[in-house]
């Protein structure tokens, strides 16, 4: 879904004097302001924080908007729906958008660039990049697009309202769970939680076990729900409009209350989960309050619509005032800047990279390498190390069974003019082989290379010798101060 970030919320009060939250920078990817004007034009977009001149403009000229629904950050695709009632796309990668040929009615972004929505039939249908679905003739009042690809449909009657839980394209398995009749219905920005409004309190619907779970029931009548980003906490406007309650999920209790200095009669949480937005009853201002310290930091003047007031990157409250956008600092309720005529548009943060120049080496010929030479890799030397150390093995113990053969019936150690070698290594690679007999000394002098054929392989020897003992032979190695071994022979 199209958020900044998801900022976890923690248990305990900071103190009044805490310093308020803002946004620092980090890795990954950068924050974009996507904009939109409501009576038709180009779509741009703004590399935060430059909103002066704009980072990308459409191609198209886009019909009136009625609101923004979703961006996908995957498929660089922006879902929204026009005035005229059909939704529509945006490929922010080609700048090209694309309209539903038929108006929707209970229109829900999903996921991939996806809309849901109840077509004149009251069929429920879904206008996706990848097809069109047409789902089950259900009468309903609000469908919900959940992150994990499944959908929630909510029917009602005078009595009760009954919850759908479905996976498009398939139409079964259908699971239903029945509640109070509902009146609005908000959901966290993971969709792991459904908060229904009703006249018998809050009811909270466990979208993924698929039933219902504690929340704040108590609270009857209320006017507004709004969860935090983490979902930790749901902020409930009672009935009177001048107190929030906050719920904390986890502890299923009531954290504290936080008065209002008006009756207010709607909710909005920053997607950073710093600060919520009250929106007064009657005329154009809203109350500032500090999520994490729980409390009411100022009002300040601004109209009310689907997109603004807001939250910018940076802490700063967006409020809008007859066409222009103005940034004020929650602390001292300054104006730090003003974006005239930004009330034109209709206004979206989001995280993408797609506007990033692209990195000229992705862009350079790919260049193999070549295998190299083995005797300049380590690797390739300790390869061959244990490839000769195995054939040495092989040829000792012959060399070893013919030291040992019997004259006259009886075993005698030495034959006869033998003589013993003394070997260091058994490479594959010559350059190696010297290499490592001209860092060897015994008693003065250095090993040499002996070339050598093994099933058709030639082997480079580090060797010294002949000794006419085995004794010799050992003591000589000894004295070298590395590993050795000796085998009766020549090499």
């Amino acid at each position: 879904m199209s958020v900044l970030a998801i900022a976890a919320c923690g248990d305990a009060r900071p103190p009044a004097d805490a310093p308020l939250p803002t946004l620092r920078a980090t890795g990954g990817p950068e924050i974009v302001l996507l904009r939109v004007t409501r009576t038709g034009g180009f779509p741009r977009s703004y590399r935060w924080p430059a909103l002066d001149v704009p980072a990308w403009t459409g191609a198209d000229r886009l019909p009136a908007i009625e609101r923004l629904l979703d961006f996908d950050e995957a498929s660089g695709l922006l879902t929204f729906v026009a005035t005229d009632g059909r939704a529509g796309r945006i490929d922010l990668r080609t700048g090209r958008f694309e309209v539903a040929a038929k108006p929707l009615t209970n229109i829900a972004a999903g996921d991939g660039g996806a809309v849901f929505g109840s077509n004149s039939n009251g069929r429920i249908v879904s206008w996706a990049p990848s097809g069109e679905w047409d789902g089950p003739e259900e009468k309903v009042d609000t469908v919900l697009g959940l992150p994990d690809g499944r959908i929630v449909l909510a029917s009602s009657t005078t009595r009760d309202t009954r919850l759908i839980r479905m996976r498009p394209p398939s139409l079964t398995p259908r699971d239903t769970i029945s509640i109070p009749h509902g009146e609005s219905y908000v959901q966290t920005q993971s969709g792991d939680r459904v908060y229904v409004r009703t006249d018998r309190g809050i009811m909270t619907v466990d979208t993924r076990q698929w039933r219902l779970a504690s929340g704040p029931r108590s609270v009857r009548n209320a006017r507004a729900v709004a969860p935090t980003p983490s979902g930790d906490r749901a902020f409930v406007l009672d009935e009177s409009g001048k107190r929030i309650r906050v719920w904390e999920r986890y502890g299923e209790r009531f954290l504290g209350n936080i008065d209002l200095p008006f009756v207010a009669r709607d909710l909005r949480m920053d997607d950073l989960g710093r600060f919520a937005l009250a929106r007064r009853d009657t005329g154009d201002s809203i109350a500032v309050i500090s999520v994490p310290m729980m409390r009411v930091l100022r009002t300040l003047s601004s109209e009310w619509r689907d997109d603004l007031p807001g939250v910018a990157p940076d802490g700063s409250i967006l409020t809008l005032r007859r066409e222009d956008v103005n940034l004020m600092d929650p602390s001292t309720g300054a104006r730090r800047k003003r974006l005239r005529g930004g009330g034109l548009d209709t206004w979206l943060f989001t995280r993408w990279d797609g506007f990033k120049p692209r990195d000229s080496s992705l862009d350079a010929p790919a260049v193999f390498e070549m295998d190299p030479p083995v005797d300049s890799t380590e690797e390739a030397e300790k390869i061959d190390s244990l490839l000769a150390e195995r054939a040495a093995i092989v040829e000792r113990e012959r060399l070893d069974s013919l030291a040992r053969a019997t004259v006259g019936g009886r075993a005698r150690r030495d034959t006869v003019g033998l003589a013993y070698t003394l070997s260091f290594a058994s490479l594959l690679s010559e350059s190696a082989a010297r290499t490592l007999a001209s860092r060897i000394r015994v008693d003065g002098r250095p090993p040499r290379v002996v070339a050598g054929s093994r099933d058709g392989v030639t082997i480079y020897r580090v060797v010294l010798g002949p000794y006419p003992t085995r004794e010799a032979a050992e003591a000589a190695g000894r004295r070298s101060g590395v590993p050795f071994w000796v085998f009766a022979g020549l090499p």
